[in-house]
Formats: C-alpha cells, sequence, structure tokens
C-alpha cells in the first residue's frame, strides 16, 4: 500500500520504481495506492486520477505512467486534458458525478491513514510503503532497498493488524399496525467490536425507507452507534418486508437488516341506521 501525493517528486519516483518491480516480480505483487492530497491543487490531481480509475482502472495506470515519467506536469490543467483525451468527456462526466461521493471518501481514508502514522514515525512524510503493520518512510529511491523491504515483509505479520469489527445489534425490526401510507420511525443499533475505527461509509435503502439520523461516521471500538429511520408504509396497505444494507469499512461486507411490516387492517365507515 503506497501513501503517494502526484505533486511529491519522491513519490513519483516510487510510482517508477514499483512499477518495476511488480513487473518483474516472481510473484504476483500488488501495490494499491492512496491519493494523498497536501495542497488544493493535489487534491484536484487525485479527483481527476480517481475519476480516470473509477471509469476504467488500465485508463488510470496509463495516466499514472505519463505523470510519473514526466510525460505531462503534474498540474489540474494538464492532468485534466490527459484524462479526457484517454476517456473521452462524456465517459468522465459520467464517472465524476456517479462516483463524487466514494472519490471523496477514498481521499479522506488517505488523509486519515498518513495522520495515523505520525504514531508510528517521527513525522508524517511522503511517500510511505506499507507492507503489513510495517512501513518504509521518506524519500528512498533505491530500488533494491524497496524490493528488499518488499522480500522482508512478504511473510504473514505476526502482529496481526488491528481491525473494525461491525456487530449489528439490531439484525431485524418488526413495525406492526402500520397505517397505510403514514410514516413511522424507528431506530436500529451497531457496536464496533473491533480494535479500530470503524467508519461508516453508506446505507442502501429499499423503497419507501428515508435516514432520519446518522451518528459521527466513526465509531470507536466498543463504541454503539445509532441510526435514526423512517419507514413509509405503501398506500395500499398489506404486508410487506424491505431490505437496508450498511455499508462501512470492516471485513465482511454490507450488513443487513430486515424490516418485517405489517399494516393495521382496514375498518369500513359503518353506515348510520
Amino acid at each position: 500500500m503506497l501513501l503517494s501525493d502526484f505533486t511529491c517528486e519522491w513519490c513519483l519516483k516510487y510510482h517508477s520504481i514499483l512499477e518495476n518491480v511488480t513487473a518483474s516480480a516472481g510473484q504476483d505483487v500488488r501495490i494499491l495506492v492512496l491519493p494523498i492530497a497536501r495542497s488544493p491543487q493535489a487534491g484536484d490531481i487525485q479527483r481527476t486520477l480517481l475519476t480516470v480509475f473509477h471509469a476504467a482502472p488500465e485508463a488510470w495506470h496509463r495516466l499514472a505512467a505519463l505523470i510519473s515519467s514526466g510525460q505531462i506536469t503534474a498540474t489540474p490543467d494538464a492532468v485534466g486534458r490527459a484524462a479526457l483525451s484517454l476517456i473521452g468527456s462524456d465517459k468522465f462526466a459520467a464517472a465524476a458525478q456517479l462516483h463524487a461521493d466514494k472519490i471523496q471518501e477514498q481521499l479522506q481514508l488517505a488523509a486519515d491513514v498518513l495522520a495515523g502514522s505520525r504514531g508510528r514515525v517521527e513525522t508524517a512524510v511522503l511517500p510511505q510503503l506499507f507492507s503489513g503493520s510495517r512501513v518504509l518512510t521518506g524519500a528512498e529511491s533505491d530500488p533494491a532497498k524497496v524490493v528488499a523491504f518488499l522480500r522482508d515483509n512478504s511473510a504473514p505479520d505476526p502482529r496481526p493488524a488491528p481491525h473494525p469489527v461491525l456487530a449489528m445489534l439490531t439484525e431485524s425490526v418488526d413495525l406492526d399496525a402500520l397505517l397505510p401510507g403514514k410514516p413511522r420511525d424507528f431506530r436500529v443499533k451497531l457496536q464496533n467490536r473491533g480494535d479500530a475505527v470503524l467508519n461508516i461509509g453508506w446505507l442502501a435503502l429499499d423503497e419507501g425507507c428515508e435516514v432520519t439520523s446518522m451518528p459521527d461516521k466513526k465509531v470507536h471500538p466498543g463504541e454503539v452507534a445509532v441510526i435514526g429511520l423512517r419507514l413509509k408504509p405503501r398506500a395500499e396497505g398489506g404486508n410487506f418486508t424491505r431490505r437496508l444494507q450498511i455499508h462501512s469499512d470492516a471485513p465482511g461486507g454490507p450488513s443487513p437488516i430486515n424490516l418485517h411490516c405489517r399494516c393495521a387492517p382496514s375498518v369500513a365507515a359503518a353506515s348510520a341506521p
């Protein structure tokens, strides 16, 4: 995992080194790039690159290689023109709109990792190459040292890396005596039972459901978070089910919640004698 800023000279050298390492490695080596933006200009560049990545991952590699090799300068205008030439303006605009929230989450995740690195190294310097819980930091551009670092750390880390665990305290909800078309508020609870901060991403909601309140997106180990929701039953009434999914950075994918909904029977108005 590489923390990298395309406006950082040493980060660009790392990109070139790692491209060569992964191409010539005798085993499967994959490098995950976390997009750091230490300035507004760097932020614009990272958003352009992430938009290209979500539109066409192979084009991201080509664009990153153009920047790291110096064929295009690391400025928002130059990177933007190159991005449009690679995937076209229509595809770029569609990806920018569709993945705007995800791109912001990726930038925030990288910033959080860099901030957390201050507990492992003297300063939050760039670039940083992680392997398990170990990190190679600073302007080290010797390919042999990078290869040695990856080789030495290819064995499993004896100390398991901390990670969040999302536990649903509310796995299902029964809503009885619903009135057709009249909203009903309810709450669901979750807990972080891991040993790292849990970042709540987004909720996937079925038809008729909406969020009324969200906790802080960061749930610390042991903390319980409450999410407020609202269900609007169908006007025609009847019994039905709904499904919610909470996305987070906890391993194992989204956590589902099943809603079992039962509407009160309609009572015909009695005619006066």
